[in-house]
């Protein structure tokens, strides 16, 4: 059983490095096609935006489609990272918090368990959405401009649906990640020892990474 469990993590990592491969070859073939920057940028915002809103309502109907077995979803991105010099660095921004707009903002949740389901969206039918510090955690990663939810899934997956409430999450800046680590679409590199830091849970999280940084080698 755990060498069958071993041969299907192996197999998997091959399909999301070969997905990623072919879809990131694709990406600069786009971008490649347009001489000036503006349109470049255009582009990538498009790319950007369409893989965004892929994920995310993906996560909402995981839960319709695999019920219990709803896998779950860790930080898209590493929270730490080592530089040039062996520091570690942490990329959440102290005391520093967004607010996400349940009616607009792209948010990845994964609604996990059918009863709570059930009553969030009965509750948020009748009375508006209220924040709960206690409750309701969540990471906000710029300038991909993405928020993932590590509490309070089912109750913020309703509010997302009936666009109403805000929650606060975590600032973090994922630019210094673009000189420190890299991707093959199936774990993350630290490019200074290529040793690997972790597993992505999705080939596109790499993809989005990859996206975001061509926008800043291009905007800087």
């Amino acid at each position: 059983m755990e060498l069958f469990k071993k041969t299907k993590q192996i197999i998997t990592s091959i399909e999301a490095r070969r997905s990623f491969d072919n879809s990131l070859v694709y990406i600069r073939r786009l971008i490649r096609s347009q001489d000036d920057s503006d349109k470049k940028l255009l582009l990538l915002d498009y790319v950007q935006e369409v893989i965004k809103r892929d994920l995310h309502a993906e996560f909402q109907a995981a839960i319709f489609y695999e019920g219990y077995k709803v896998r779950k979803i860790n930080a898209p991105f590493p929270m730490f990272f080592r530089n040039e010099n062996g520091e570690s660095i942490c990329i959440v921004t102290p005391k520093e918090y967004k607010e996400v707009d349940l009616s607009n903002d792209c948010i990845f949740a994964l609604p996990w368990r059918d009863i709570s389901v059930i009553s969030t969206v009965n509750m948020l039918s009748e009375i508006d959405f209220e924040y709960i510090e206690g409750n309701h955690g969540a990471l906000y990663y710029y300038p991909i401009n993405i928020c993932y939810v590590h509490n309070g899934n089912h109750s913020i997956s309703a509010g997302m649906h009936f666009k109403k409430g805000k929650i606060k999450a975590d600032f973090c800046d994922v630019t210094p990640l673009f000189s420190n680590i890299s991707t093959d679409g199936a774990s993350w590199y630290n490019i200074h020892t290529n040793t690997v830091i972790e597993e992505l849970f999705d080939f596109r999280i790499g993809l989005l990474f990859e996206v975001a940084k061509m926008k800043y080698n291009i905007e800087i």
